[in-house]
């Protein structure tokens, strides 16, 4: 052994990532939309629908899941 270390740059490792184990490069999203001016009647409206659909396929209450 020489000492020397094994060296590739970024542009090879993404490459070979990507033909090889066709990974793709996640990019950055952007920021979250500002929440919307009638927040408060979606919300409640959200709920009512819940409420209704509970009610009327009748779902015992052990499924409800992240209902909060």
């Amino acid at each position: 052994k020489d000492g020397s270390q094994f060296r590739c740059s970024d542009a090879f490792v993404r490459c070979w990532l990507h033909h090889t184990l066709h990974w793709l490069e996640r990019h950055v999203t952007r920021t979250a939309q500002k929440i919307p001016e009638n927040w408060e009647d979606l919300c409640e409206h959200s709920f009512l629908q819940l409420v209704y659909t509970i009610k009327e396929e009748d779902i015992p209450s052990a499924l409800y899941i992240n209902s909060d």
